[in-house]
């Protein structure tokens, strides 16, 4: 499967109303930039902060109602770039969507946060499951080097040792395997834009595993523009300047990686 790289840094210029575009999307960025930070920032809050938090009623009603804000605003950002990927699959000479449809933009970014939500939920379940057998396989580890240093006989020590090291692998193993499912739902759900997508484990099944090489291809190709995203985000972060710029950045991420999404969608169904 072989990508169309120029279409896809370039398949917007073509457009009179591009400008236009681009700023609106501007300060619908921003939120989403803000929202893509949350996780990092909700991290960071332990209970003396909160503490503090509940003892100002102000900044926390105003904290809430950002968030609140931000999700909404980024649903709109979201939603607008899914029916984006959603109309090239089927019309690659397509521009990008005019900005005329707001509720559509709205519901289907609702989607996706909702969709994400529930696969959020089932990825802390996992990962809470994956850092128990870790633990584990790690106690097993530092118990029988204590034991070899000590010259303590140990009973079935290969055993032992291979039971741990097997472990720790499945683990890791588990946690990719887990993201690559995401990214599959997600190609499910942008295929028609119903929720249920999210969930459909036989498209799922057929994205990932049954078009494996091309499947570890498509995620090849976003995990490097990923990769360039941020490295071009924190060298925008040195300046004031630099920073203004960063939703520009985050627009023509979200503007080429709809397209290598619709790309890929419209190479492995077949569709004309």
């Amino acid at each position: 499967m072989k990508f169309n790289l120029k279409q896809a840094f370039t398949y917007f210029y073509n457009d009179c109303t591009l400008k236009k575009k681009i700023l609106i999307l501007y300060f619908l960025a921003v939120f989403a930039i803000l929202a893509e930070s949350f996780g990092a920032i909700a991290n960071s809050i332990n209970g003396a902060v909160l503490e503090k938090l509940l003892k100002h009623p102000e900044i926390f009603i105003t904290s809430v109602a950002v968030f609140i804000i931000t999700i909404v605003a980024s649903c709109f950002y979201s939603g607008y770039f899914a029916i984006n990927t959603n109309i090239r699959i089927h019309k690659p000479e397509s521009k990008l969507p005019e900005l005329n449809n707001w509720k559509a933009f709205f519901l289907n970014g609702l989607k996706i946060f909702a969709g994400f939500f529930v696969w959020q939920i089932i990825t802390a379940f996992l990962a809470f499951t994956i850092l128990f057998v870790l633990v584990i396989s790690g106690i097993m580890l530092s118990v029988l080097l204590k034991m070899w240093l000590q010259n303590i006989p140990v009973p079935d020590k290969e055993f032992f040792a291979a039971a741990a090291v097997i472990m720790a692998i499945f683990a890791i193993i588990l946690g990719i395997t887990f993201g690559l499912v995401q990214l599959g739902a997600y190609t499910s759900f942008l295929t028609n834009l119903d929720l249920d997508s999210f969930f459909d484990f036989k498209k799922i099944k057929k994205i990932i595993f049954k078009n494996f090489k091309p499947f570890m291809k498509y995620f090849g190709f976003l995990l490097l523009l990923k990769i360039l995203y941020l490295i071009l985000f924190v060298i925008l972060c040195i300046t004031i300047i630099g920073i203004i710029f960063l939703p520009v950045l985050q627009e023509y991420y979200s503007i080429i990686s709809s397209d290598i999404q619709a790309q890929f969608i419209r190479k492995l169904f077949k569709i004309e």
